[in-house]
């Protein structure tokens, strides 16, 4: 896994949720990371360095990572509950519940709709 050490604490919560580390992530939202932060091409190459321009939040992060099922739902949880906005779009107008649907993150996908 590439090394995180230079990116800012937002930057963090989103490259941790894009990975699906939940005690990163609640560990950087307890030391004030902001859940609707963006980042991605434009801002770093960490992600897709050539690649399309996008702006990611940790929401979004989440939802096209690649991580287990199992924790998706639980670490969206979090995220919403820390402020986290559903609405925000990666740049292109595709929200998170486009990227679980587009995933194929059925249970990521209900959370979001319910939410």
């Amino acid at each position: 896994m590439a090394d995180v050490s230079g990116l800012s604490p937002d930057q963090q919560l989103i490259v941790a949720a894009y990975r699906g580390e939940i005690d990163n992530i609640s560990r950087l939202i307890e030391e004030g990371a902001d859940a609707n932060a963006r980042f991605g091409r434009g801002a770093s190459d960490y992600f897709a360095p050539n690649g399309p321009a996008f702006r990611w939040t940790a929401l979004l992060a989440l939802a096209g990572g690649d991580h287990a099922e199992s924790r998706r739902v639980e670490i969206a949880r979090l995220l919403v509950e820390s402020g986290a906005d559903l609405n925000l779009d990666d740049g292109w107008g595709a929200t998170a519940l486009a990227y679980a649907v587009y995933e194929h993150h059925e249970a990521l996908a209900l959370f979001l709709i319910e939410s």
